[in-house]
């Protein structure tokens, strides 16, 4: 009775040893059971984990084809998972976050060479919120995104975390009021950007506030560039009339000076 109790045992040992040796089985609605690999050409492994009805569960790790670590993956629902990513040493952490599915869900921290540099917020996979860069720790760049797109204020910082400029983004563009603050309490500069671009009086200020210069804008131009654009422009067309008269001048016509000839 003990033998028999014995090898059955040992029975049930051998068919459990079996099945984790051998990985990739589906079970008889060709859906996905227990453990599960795969290789690359080289051998090394590409990825490892488990499933159940066709559904990865735990922990799921991905290499590089060195068969250094790549991300480390775990579920804690059918569609919701936790990742943290690593660099090509398998050690170093570039990125991290949660997916539902395959979108990208609530905070994602990106990290250089292990220091945190970005802070993203997502909703169902587009970025929503306030994103943060960092520079050693220090939060250099606020910036807000509404479906993947910048929008509101966004905010730039000196390294020692005073404020550089503020500047209001709609739909992508730069849209609005802007102020270069250069670390000062009040601003050194104040204008507005229409569709991304420059535009009406931007007025300079001293450390005290108190004006010091202004500078009007058109279509992303000032007006000293404006007339000297359109100096430059009344210069070629005179050219191209005396090219298309056939009355093309010298130089030394144009700008004085000797012309050397043989």
């Amino acid at each position: 009775m003990r033998h028999s109790f014995l090898l059955a045992f040992a029975f049930i040992l051998f068919v459990g040893n079996a099945w984790a040796a051998a990985p990739n089985k589906t079970d008889r609605h060709g859906l996905k059971q227990g453990a599960w690999a795969k290789t690359y050409k080289n051998g090394k492994t590409m990825y490892e984990g488990e499933f159940k009805d066709n559904q990865p569960v735990g922990i799921f790790k991905r290499y590089y084809e060195t068969g250094f670590l790549q991300s480390v993956q775990t579920y804690q629902e059918a569609n919701r998972s936790s990742v943290v990513f690593y660099d090509a040493d398998g050690k170093t952490v570039t990125s991290q976050g949660d997916f539902v599915g395959k979108l990208k869900t609530g905070e994602w921290k990106y990290f250089d060479k292990g220091k945190l540099v970005l802070t993203e917020l997502y909703k169902d996979g587009k970025r929503n919120g306030i994103a943060k860069s960092y520079k050693n720790d220090t939060v250099i760049e606020e910036i807000p995104y509404v479906n993947d797109q910048l929008e509101g204020v966004r905010k730039s910082y000196l390294k020692n975390g005073k404020l550089y400029s503020t500047t209001v983004y709609h739909k992508g563009l730069m849209e609005g009021d802007y102020a270069l603050y250069e670390g000062n309490k009040t601003p050194t500069e104040k204008g507005q950007f229409v569709h991304g671009q420059k535009a009406g009086e931007w007025t300079q200020y001293d450390a005290k506030g108190k004006t010091v210069g202004h500078c009007s804008y058109v279509n992303g131009l000032s007006s000293s560039r404006q007339a000297e654009d359109k100096e430059n422009s009344k210069a070629f067309d005179e050219n191209e009339k005396v090219v298309t008269e056939k009355k093309y001048k010298e130089p030394t016509e144009l700008f004085g000076g000797t012309v050397v000839t043989k």
